[in-house]
């Protein structure tokens, strides 16, 4: 049996049946057996059901896509404001002009590395992030 993911009130292994569902509702046998024809209604009512069920299904996964990246920009930014501080207080410790990132340099000696520092801070100063999504921006209503 597939493993199944829970993605807000749908899982992956529902989508996949959703899926099947679909190939199967709209399948091959169902175009054959039509032989051109329209579909019936009670056929007609079994599609229109099946794309409702599907386009909920989409904003759902939509919605829950739209949460994970604000939860994702909520973390980062929370983190992302303590460590420019603190890069800056080890910087200004150090006496320092200028702080790189390790991935911008070609070589460097492992005395100047403050990667330990600036961790050890930060994990200090912020031992715990929040992970929910950014607050909603009101917006001014028009009168």
């Amino acid at each position: 049996m597939a493993e199944c993911r829970k993605y807000g009130s749908i899982t992956k292994c529902g989508l996949e049946l959703a899926w099947s569902f679909r190939v199967h509702l709209l399948g091959m046998q169902d175009v054959d057996a039509l032989n051109g024809k329209a579909p019936d209604a009670a056929l007609q009512a079994r599609i229109k059901a099946f794309q409702t069920k599907e386009q909920s299904a989409q904003q759902e996964l939509a919605t829950g896509q739209r949460s994970l990246e604000s939860t994702a920009a909520n973390v980062q930014q929370q983190i992302g404001t303590r460590l420019i501080a603190i890069v800056e207080q080890v910087r200004a410790s150090r006496g320092a002009a200028i702080v790189l990132s390790k991935n911008s340099t070609m070589a460097n000696d492992n005395a100047i590395d403050v990667t330990a520092d600036v961790l050890t801070s930060l994990n200090q100063q912020l031992p715990a992030v929040s992970v929910t999504p950014l607050p909603q921006q009101q917006t001014p209503q028009g009168r």
